[in-house]
């Protein structure tokens, strides 16, 4: 009879059977009599606690899942199964630490298992460390050389690293393997875009959309190429359809330890119903819960909407996953009535009607063409209590012209490498001797910061800044900015500050391909690059200029 039903109800049988559930030597024990009853033979690891860890994951119990899973594989290092969930749930919660320390000791106990190398190979990829995630994914496609995913994550390493050739190899082994995967059409994409070739771009998308429909991570790069090229109204809408936990990571976003089944703050909140182009319609006054973009640039950019929804009435909470902006965004005016969150409890959750993320607004509002301008900051909360640092820099803008520069962003960033620009090219901005640049950044290496010593008129600013309220009072005494696409540019063009962003050929959406203006910010000239890879000629073009 057993065998008909389904592997939950066998779970969610097992643990309706255990009295104790918080013993876990029970529950092994119990497990072993459940394994011996239903095959006739011994079970080697601890079933009955994996059976345990996967019913207290699906009750929204995810402390005590881990907890049970911790202690199996402390009593049984080398239980394949047991790494592999505890490893789900931890990327789930974002827990970057864990996750590398568990994938260290998973191949510690299984050094050739390929699902174990890709899964490293994932994390080196998303921490920066590309060069050594490439290595990592050349050895897992060795052990497992007929898995499509495995070609498809490095050949999307090669695709970070620049290496377009090599990537459009592994690609098309892996199309060898299974044309149709999901991941084929997206890289594919990626590709025809470095090329300029939109129109088979499109093709594929859609190709894609018709053997995939309603999937959210096809659906997300089509949004994204569709605002590239233009078509805003398309590619906002589209963002529309796109569900909130694929954009967001709610994990980071609630108290972890008190989810329950009674009390299930992710539940709740995407039970909240979404806003929509019709409550703003309705004139009605709404209490909106608003989700942030993740990353620093967006939240100064998509910030703007915020106060927009608030004067038509409506109030607005926000919840920010980058919390260090939070004393910068109070500072913009219009923020005075928003209220602001790092992470949000089950029982504030009743308290809203609608939810909504900050990059769905433009479509929600009617603004996808003419974007409202950004916030202007509130100086006197700007600069309270920052009397030395702003002496120093009356200091500094005495002697003359001061630029503001950065030449890299965050390594972390999926595409560093095609925003960042080498800093001994980078450099020939300085032969102006006339001009002081400050290094806006708070992370330059010692091999960086050695380089530049030799520049008698190159500042590096990264003992002035504590947080994002220094950089933003920096930013407003300087002349000018020139920069790579990073949180400074967004920074640097909310003041108001004269702004040349240098962008690759293939740039963030938000630029676009063509304009060398932005409706972004007033003050902001885009320099592109005409050829994939080309920072030189810009550069040299700067440097002439100054």
């Amino acid at each position: 009879m057993e065998s008909n039903i389904s592997h939950s109800e066998i779970i969610s049988n097992f643990a309706n059977s255990i009295k104790d559930k918080s013993n876990f030597d029970s529950v092994k024990m119990q497990g072993d009599f459940y394994y011996y009853d239903k095959y006739k033979k011994k079970n080697k690891y601890d079933v009955g606690n994996l059976m345990m860890a996967s019913h207290d994951l699906s009750s929204g119990n995810l402390i005590s899942s881990i907890k049970r899973l911790e202690y199996i594989i402390n009593k049984q290092p080398e239980y394949h199964s047991a790494y592999l969930f505890y490893i789900q749930i931890l990327i789930k919660l974002n827990l970057e630490f864990k996750i590398e320390k568990t994938i260290k000791n998973a191949l510690k106990h299984h050094p050739r298992d390929s699902l174990f190398l890709n899964l490293y190979g994932k994390i080196l990829l998303f921490k920066g460390e590309k060069f050594k995630a490439l290595k990592i994914f050349e050895r897992s496609v060795d052990k497992s050389p007929h898995n499509c995913s495995f070609w498809l994550d490095l050949a999307f390493c090669y695709f970070t690293l620049r290496n377009l050739q090599m990537a459009e190899l592994c690609l098309s082994t892996a199309q060898k393997i299974n044309f149709d995967h999901k991941r084929c059409f997206m890289l594919s994409a990626l590709l025809f875009q470095e090329k300029s070739m939109h129109k088979e771009t499109l093709e594929i998308y859609k190709r894609a959309m018709e053997l995939y429909p309603n999937d959210n991570e096809i659906m997300t790069d089509l949004a994204v190429f569709y605002l590239r090229i233009g078509k805003k109204l398309e590619g906002y809408e589209l963002y529309n359809h796109i569900n909130l936990s694929k954009r967001i990571n709610l994990y980071n976003l609630i108290d972890t330890e008190k989810i329950s089944n009674d009390n299930n703050p992710l539940k709740a909140i995407q039970n909240l119903e979404d806003l929509s182009k019709f409550h703003i319609t309705s004139k009605k006054s709404y209490n909106i819960l608003v989700f942030m973009e993740q990353g620093f640039g967006d939240i100064i950019n998509f910030f703007r909407y915020l106060p927009y929804l608030q004067k038509m009435g409506h109030s607005i909470t926000t919840i920010v996953s980058q919390d260090s902006m939070i004393p910068l965004l109070k500072c913009l005016l219009g923020s005075e009535k928003i209220r602001f969150l790092k992470k949000i409890n089950y029982k504030e959750i009743a308290n809203f009607d609608l939810k909504t993320i900050a990059l769905n607004l433009p479509y929600i509002l009617d603004t996808v063409n003419k974007p409202p301008a950004p916030n202007k900051f509130n100086f006197k909360k700007l600069e309270k209590n920052k009397v030395t640092l702003i002496n120093k820099l009356k200091k500094l803008k005495s002697d003359g012209k001061v630029v503001g520069v950065s030449w890299k962003g965050n390594k972390k960033h999926l595409y560093d490498e095609s925003r960042s620009i080498n800093l001994k090219l980078f450099s020939k901005l300085f032969k102006n001797k006339k001009i002081t640049f400050l290094i806006i950044d708070k992370e330059v290496s010692s091999k960086d910061s050695n380089f530049l010593k030799k520049f008698s008129n190159v500042l590096l600013c990264d003992n002035l800044i504590k947080n994002w309220i220094d950089t933003a009072i920096i930013v407003s005494r300087l002349d000018k900015v020139i920069t790579v696409d990073t949180s400074l540019a967004h920074i640097s063009g909310a003041l108001g500050v004269p702004t040349k962003i240098l962008i690759s050929k293939v740039p963030d959406w938000r630029w676009g391909l063509k304009e060398k203006k932005t409706e972004w910010y007033k003050s902001v000239e885009l320099i592109r690059q005409d050829k994939n890879g080309d920072w030189k000629s810009i550069i040299n073009c700067l440097a002439n200029e100054l």
